[in-house]
């Protein structure tokens, strides 16, 4: 990653690999959910999350997020939307994940980071 795009965070970043579950929000709320993709993270902030998958999203995508952290730190119901998506030196992909307002656990999550 390039020092430039470190410059560009608002906000501290916490590297901790955490195994957590993504699943795609479809526009079609009436058709079948689409399977959940297991990944970690490779960092987070209060405003998100980076994690390495074995495939993309498309950018703008919307998710529904799952993530119980380890020492007893607690789970987490977060929304989000995927902001960049890049090939990763690992293979797979690496993907920017925003926390969106609209999460059920928002409050608790910017607790971990304060």
């Amino acid at each position: 990653m390039s020092d430039e795009h470190q410059d560009k965070r608002r906000h501290p970043r916490l590297m901790r690999e955490e195994t957590l579950s993504v699943r795609p929000i479809r526009a079609d709320h009436g058709a079948a959910r689409p399977d959940a993709i297991y990944c970690s993270t490779v960092d987070m902030s209060a405003a998100g999350l980076q994690v390495q998958m074995d495939n993309a999203l498309p950018e703008g995508q919307l998710v529904d997020i799952w993530i119980a952290m380890l020492d007893d730190l607690g789970t987490y119901h977060l929304d989000g939307r995927v902001n960049w998506v890049r090939k990763s030196d690992q293979g797979g992909v690496v993907a920017g994940i925003e926390v969106l307002d609209s999460s059920e656990n928002l409050r608790g999550w910017h607790d971990l980071f304060s």
